[in-house]
């Protein structure tokens, strides 16, 4: 097999090289099971607001501006983005009888924001923001067994554990679309569309059912930051009475992406 596919399927020998017991670690792997873990459940991603990457911008300037809306928060726009699917996939191995090491693959498609922006006289609740989007990640991933840890866990049919993960994050934003009047289509504005990767983190809680010699069954748990979602500085169209007036140059505009998750998994060790 192929250096890089080692290290895919047996993160515990990216684990030895980094720490320097290379030999140590090899004889160690042979008593080690290795598996592939399936994933799929939602993410109910939190509430989040668009704001200027940086509110003093001028070339190009800030689409929001510092200071604070109407409503007495700083310029934005605030809203939700809905509950997303979640498919993942993972390969690891079995480190000790206490720990698995892992690398998981994750993807939630179709987002959807909903939101209202806070823009200096236009009356609160009358100016609606939309988007779409989607992420992709990519987490070295660590869960601790509590059942060989706490003797007690060990007379009941389940396998709890925890769980900690750090990676980087693909984050797509589409369009942005600003309303100025909440019942008239043809008054719109768009920011461009934008891509960011970021650092990811999650912490997490599940617990297991042995079906076979093979076959777990999971249920877990987490809290994932992705990072943030950006749109690209760029040209801000306006639409007024179906027609496309003046474009307006602005900058940035960024949002913070969190999230609690739950997922049904199933591990095959091999």
């Amino acid at each position: 097999m192929p250096d890089l596919a080692r290290l895919f399927f047996h993160p515990y020998i990216f684990i030895c090289l980094v720490t320097g017991s290379g030999t140590a670690c090899a004889d160690d792997l042979a008593d080690k099971t290795n598996y592939i873990r399936l994933g799929a459940g939602l993410t109910e991603l939190e509430s989040t607001t668009f704001f200027d990457r940086d509110c003093e911008a001028t070339a190009p300037p800030a689409l929001f501006g510092c200071g604070n809306g109407p409503d007495g928060r700083l310029k934005g726009a605030y809203g939700d983005f809905d509950s997303s699917l979640l498919i993942e996939a993972a390969a690891g191995r079995q480190v000790h009888d206490w720990l698995r090491a892992e690398i998981s693959l994750s993807y939630r498609p179709d987002w959807e924001f909903l939101g209202q922006s806070n823009f200096d006289r236009i009356p609160l609740g009358t100016a609606p923001v939309d988007a779409t989007g989607w992420n992709a990640s990519l987490m070295a991933n660590a869960h601790l067994e509590l059942s060989a840890l706490l003797p007690n866990l060990q007379n009941y049919p389940v396998n709890p554990f925890l769980s900690a993960g750090v990676g980087a994050a693909y984050n797509h934003i589409g369009t942005v679309t600003y309303r100025f009047n909440e019942h008239d289509n043809n008054d719109r504005r768009y920011t461009p569309s934008g891509d960011r990767v970021d650092m990811a983190w999650s912490l997490g809680a599940g617990v297991g059912v042995d079906i076979s010699d093979h076959i777990e069954l999971q249920i877990s748990y987490r809290y994932v930051d992705l990072g943030k979602v950006e749109t690209e500085s760029g040209t801000f169209l306006m639409t007024r009475d179906g027609r496309e007036d003046i474009p307006i140059q602005i900058d940035k505009t960024e949002a913070d992406l969190t999230a609690n998750e739950a997922l049904i998994n199933v591990i095959y060790r091999y």
